[in-house]
């Protein structure tokens, strides 16, 4: 019955006729219960319906006579697969096998991009496997392609076999049909990514340079910057943003800022305010995330005055006020030990300094001080020697940061 409603789907095709004739003709070596079974199969497979499918194969299994052959098993595949149905996938892959039943190349392909969607890496290095022996059977008719290796790899790293995956890397990179594209660059920068191997990551991108065979897209950019700031990597990522400067197309918030960050790392504030400027140009200043970096990047060198303009910047484009891009002036100061400027943002923070500070004070104002904000201040006003201030900053009730704890036992001794 589910065979008859599977293959009432299948438009054009008299099947009562067509089984008469199969069943009179010498040439037919197909049970002719089988094409039928096959042709409910396709007609399930055409509709995505993977449960008729799998139903109609358990239906093929209660039969007297043999009708399961290679072709139900790979039409109910390649069902399951259009569904994502992988574990169901795989047990029809294990049943074909086990049955003693061919299996071709294009239905291990199918499975291993399946696989690279969903992981389960452990079966894909097995299908790789048998697709390896397959094509060394042929004589490399149908050889291993690029495809396989970087399926493979893409189910391995889903699955955490980095191991696995960089041993699949290293013999597609032995493959004559080895080429770096746009699909194959992607997986290996996301091998180097989750590997966290800067040598790929800066091999492949030195590779695509020289050969200019295709253009970096926005995501490959981001997996290579990613990358080498995980690593440290900060003189290359100077390097890239210099390379990148010319391709406004490929711009965002998201990389432009990774770039920033690696400028607040290495202390580098004039291609930081650059950048930042940029940025604003571009239109992509959506957040304070920019600015703080931009500050934090001013932090090395003690350039407060930068620091300060541009947490105005800030406060004109945003309208409103942060209280970590007022920490992280702070800390600029600090190592500029510019005690002076650092009272002014007391003032600002605080809004009126003759009254009682407390709790209530920050009822009413967007910035409200945490243990870094008391920390800095608490070592200005120490240098200014401002005891009232110090004993005043220290009466608030405010959580302790690691910065504020050490200061309060400093300041005890």
């Amino acid at each position: 019955m589910k065979a008859a409603i599977s293959q009432n789907s299948t438009l054009g095709i008299d099947w009562v006729n067509t089984l008469k004739t199969l069943q009179t003709s010498p040439y037919c070596t197909v049970s002719p219960l089988t094409i039928a079974y096959n042709s409910a199969l396709s007609a399930a497979e055409r509709n995505c319906n993977a449960d008729l499918s799998l139903s109609i194969i358990e239906d093929m299994k209660k039969c007297d006579q043999k009708v399961l052959d290679a072709v139900s098993y790979k039409i109910a595949i390649m069902t399951c697969i259009k569904c994502n149905r992988v574990e169901d996938a795989i047990r029809l892959k294990d049943e074909l096998i086990e049955s003693g039943l061919n299996i071709d190349h294009g239905t291990i392909r199918s499975l291993l991009w399946l696989l690279s969607h969903n992981g389960y890496g452990h079966e894909a290095l097995k299908l790789f496997e048998i697709l390896k022996k397959l094509s060394e059977l042929c004589k490399h008719e149908k050889g291993l392609i690029q495809t396989d290796y970087l399926n493979t790899i893409e189910s391995c790293l889903m699955s955490n076999m980095y191991e696995d995956s960089i041993d699949i890397y290293n013999k597609l990179k032995k493959s004559p049909n080895y080429k770096l594209d746009p699909k194959s660059l992607k997986t290996l920068l996301e091998l180097a990514y989750d590997t966290s191997d800067s040598d790929l990551c800066t091999e492949l991108y030195s590779q695509v340079v020289k050969e200019k065979s295709f253009k970096l897209s926005n995501y490959h950019y981001k997996l290579i910057v990613r990358t080498l700031l995980m690593n440290g990597n900060l003189d290359l990522v100077h390097t890239i943003w210099k390379n990148l400067m010319n391709e406004p197309d490929l711009f965002d918030t998201a990389l432009l800022q990774m770039f920033l960050e690696s400028y607040s790392t290495s202390g580098d504030f004039k291609n930081s305010y650059d950048l930042l400027l940029l940025m604003d140009k571009e239109m992509l200043l959506r957040s304070s995330q920019p600015y703080l970096l931009a500050i934090k990047s001013c932090e090395k060198c003690g350039e407060w005055n930068l620091a300060i303009k541009i947490l105005r910047m800030a406060q004109h484009k945003l309208n409103k006020n942060d209280i970590k891009m007022y920490n992280a002036v702070l800390a600029v100061c600090l190592v500029a030990k510019e005690w002076d400027a650092m009272a002014s943002i007391y003032k600002e923070i605080f809004k009126d300094s003759s009254s009682t500070i407390g709790q209530d004070q920050f009822r009413h104002n967007d910035l409200v001080p945490d243990g870094d904000t008391i920390a800095y201040l608490l070592i200005s006003f120490y240098h200014l020697d401002d005891q009232p201030m110090i004993h005043s900053l220290l009466s608030i009730p405010i959580v302790d940061t690691p910065l504020l704890s050490k200061i309060r036992k400093s300041l005890k001794q």
